[in-house]
């Protein structure tokens, strides 16, 4: 499930970007509104710095609900991951569900920052080639770093075909 700290803090920096002089309150009160309703629209990997720059790029000011949702939608629909190939975190061991989960928690809290995350994979397809597998199937920003390194033939998931609705 998508944490709705985290649509609000990408909502908050595509206010910072947008919205100009637009009163404090008033992007709060948006942001608000807006993190409770995307929160069941999309995946928690939607809400990445790639994402935000595709969603704010046309704007002259904070986009509305429908603006923000269609933009948000066509970057997703390009962008999303495959499904990963590896068995569901059912048939994980403990070891695997405890680090993927130690993962999440690190990420939450600012843990990893973007220049060390290549270093952590790496070690992490090595180690845990499952939980890497999830991570690129649900995070957008390791979508990305697998894609630039060229690690797809390990997880046996093919760039530029995303998954249809």
């Amino acid at each position: 499930m998508t944490d709705q700290r985290r649509i609000a803090g990408w909502l908050n920096d595509l206010a910072t970007i947008t919205a100009g002089t637009a009163p404090l309150a008033d992007a709060k009160a948006k942001i608000a509104a807006l993190s409770a309703l995307l929160i069941d629209e999309f995946p928690e990997a939607a809400f990445c710095k790639q994402s935000l720059v595709h969603v704010a790029a046309p704007c002259k000011f904070f986009p509305t609900f429908s603006e923000l949702r269609d933009a948000l939608t066509a970057w997703w629909r390009e962008n999303k991951p495959t499904k990963a190939i590896e068995g569901p975190q059912s048939e994980w061991t403990d070891d695997e569900r405890n680090y993927l989960a130690a993962w999440h928690r690190r990420r939450a809290g600012g843990k990893y920052p973007i220049e060390d995350l290549p270093r952590s994979l790496d070690t992490m397809r090595s180690i845990h080639p499952r939980v890497f597998a999830e991570l690129a199937r649900t995070d957008g920003e390791v979508l990305r770093i697998a894609k630039q390194r060229g690690w797809f033939p390990e997880l046996r998931i093919v760039p530029n075909q995303m998954a249809a609705d």
